[in-house]
């Protein structure tokens, strides 16, 4: 009656094994490689996009882009 108690824990110490190998890679993947030139996160071609690039930080930790339509004085 002894082997099946090790199958047990055997058992036990591969799923906390995966677990913790899932826990590790779930981390690595959602890791934010931050910002690159001109502070996007990828190239922008400018001949298709010839707008400058404005960024503002919200209070939750987000980074927004934003296109400047015009002046303040604008109607």
């Amino acid at each position: 009656m002894r082997w099946p108690k090790r199958i047990g824990i055997g058992v036990g110490g591969l799923l906390a094994l995966a677990l913790l190998v899932g826990g590790i890679a779930a981390k690595m993947a959602g890791r934010d490689p931050g910002p690159g030139p001109n502070g996007l996160k990828f190239p922008v071609d400018e001949a298709l996009y010839p707008f400058a690039h404005h960024f503002v930080s919200l209070p939750n930790g987000a980074r927004v882009h934003y296109l400047d339509e015009g002046p303040a004085q604008a109607r």
